[in-house]
């Protein structure tokens, strides 16, 4: 005999169930890292169909919300910033936020030279990392890729007064692909100005553009040079555990 208690109870948790409301899908950006400077813009479009959805940005980094400005068509963006986005419906939850970051096309370099890039990885050559282009998640396209140390020699402007080195990475464990394990910064005497190593690299499950900043003593160099470890022994968790790791990097710029 069935209880009228246990049928409340149930028609209770249908009713809760069927109120929970769905999550919006996250939103499509036509890039997720670019550059700007000397009079070139980035064009930032996003896709999100849907009737009556509002899609919500913000420029500082900042969380969007309801209020956030209401995006249109395109941002036209001319300037370094953070833009996150994120999908608003009242019959929904909100998307996940998607993020865009427009960087500075930082100081030219007068030379470089790239070793230790894979023939089976390697774009354009050694100007794959100076073109002021990224590549996009597709690993095969627009980088070199390292399972030795990177090393990345560049000569700089007498006049140039330098105390940031930026380094995109691509990060796809699945296939992998890990974040560095170190970078160093020397200087023309090879003396090292910075070290950072990263055990945020070996963190399970990771698949994203990573933009490494590491800052120097401000200082007119002559030359530096850029040296980027990969992981040695993939972690235990992963299916090449033991292996070493690819470093895969699209550009290198400074300011």
């Amino acid at each position: 005999m069935i209880k009228w208690p246990f049928i409340f109870s149930l028609c209770c948790s249908c009713i809760n169930l069927w109120s929970q409301k769905l999550q919006l899908t996250t939103p499509r950006v036509n890039t997720m890292v670019a550059m700007t400077g000397n009079n070139k813009p980035v064009v930032v479009r996003y896709d999100f169909r849907m009737p009556g959805a509002d899609l919500r940005f913000t420029t500082d980094g900042s969380e969007p919300g309801k209020k956030s400005q209401k995006y249109r068509d395109s941002l036209i963006v001319t300037r370094p910033c953070v833009l996150r986005a994120r999908a608003f419906h009242r019959d929904f939850l909100p998307s996940e936020i998607v993020t865009t970051e427009v960087v500075s096309s930082g100081k030219k370099v007068s030379d470089f030279d790239v070793k230790g890039y894979s023939e089976q990885y390697k774009a354009l050559g050694k100007e794959t990392l100076f073109d002021r282009e990224f590549g996009s998640t597709n690993f095969r396209q627009h980088y070199l890729g390292f399972t030795e140390n990177a090393e990345i020699e560049f000569a700089t402007y007498a006049e140039d007064s330098i105390s940031n080195v930026h380094i995109s990475i691509l990060v796809d464990q699945p296939a992998w692909i890990f974040g560095p394990q170190s970078v160093k910064v020397l200087d023309s005497d090879d003396i090292v100005l910075a070290r950072i190593d990263y055990f945020e690299s070996m963190d399970k499950n990771k698949a994203e553009k990573l933009i490494k900043k590491i800052v120097i003593p401000r200082g007119k160099h002559q030359s530096l040079k850029l040296v980027v470890e990969p992981v040695r022994k993939l972690p235990e968790w992963h299916q090449g555990r033991g292996n070493g790791a690819w470093i895969f990097i699209d550009e290198i710029w400074i300011e």
